[in-house]
């Protein structure tokens, strides 16, 4: 058995790479009943994103996400996932998944607009209704830090119970307003340093 509710307000100006506008989320996740030693589990889930511009080419972007388990007993494995999985991931921890019963994260990024020019493909591309493509590049210098706690912590994984950071810089293409590709270069509070591809379309 699995029940989940969300409430939510979003009042950014375009996605999935806004620039101006906000979007916060609260949510409550139910599973099992913890009947002949099944999953007792009871979330209770936040995110909040804000995009402030500075000026015609500057903006900044703040996501904070958090999770607290209001049932504090150690769950299965399968439902102690905590950062690493989906969005909930700080950069430079991508390879890394933490496990833990709440989470909480603090995401930004500083963005420079590199360029906003729309080519015309004329008959090199078939299809009309793009024949036109706008493309937009910003150039991101990016600082995550979080936090798993993991009160029934295992050995073999370090990084529940401990204060993550990671940083770095990356160069983001939007086309056709909804295409959006991210190349980054991140380094983490291990001194791991790596470079990931991030892509959205609209959501």
């Amino acid at each position: 058995f699995a029940f989940h509710y969300e409430f939510t307000v979003d009042r950014r100006d375009i996605r999935p790479f806004p620039l101006h506008g906000f979007l916060t989320s609260i949510g409550l996740q139910k599973e099992g009943f913890g009947l002949f030693g099944d999953v007792n589990a009871l979330y209770l889930n936040g995110l909040y994103k804000q995009y402030l511009p500075l000026d015609r080419r500057w903006s900044t972007e703040w996501i904070l996400g958090a999770r607290l388990g209001l049932i504090r007993n150690q769950q299965p494995f399968y439902n102690s996932r905590a950062l690493g999985y989906g969005d909930d991931f700080i950069r430079g921890y991508e390879y890394y998944v933490i496990d833990g019963l709440d989470f909480v994260y603090l995401k930004s990024s500083l963005r420079w607009e590199l360029l906003n020019k729309t080519y015309r493909l004329g008959k090199a591309m078939p299809l009309k209704a793009l024949q036109r493509m706008p493309v937009k590049v910003y150039l991101s210098f990016n600082n995550d830090l979080g936090y798993a706690n993991n009160p029934f912590y295992a050995a073999g994984n370090d990084l529940p119970n401990q204060l993550l950071w990671g940083y770095g810089l990356g160069i983001n293409f939007i086309v056709y307003y909804d295409k959006v590709f991210n190349l980054e270069v991140s380094r983490n509070r291990l001194g791991e340093t790596g470079f990931y591809l991030h892509w959205a379309t609209k959501f």
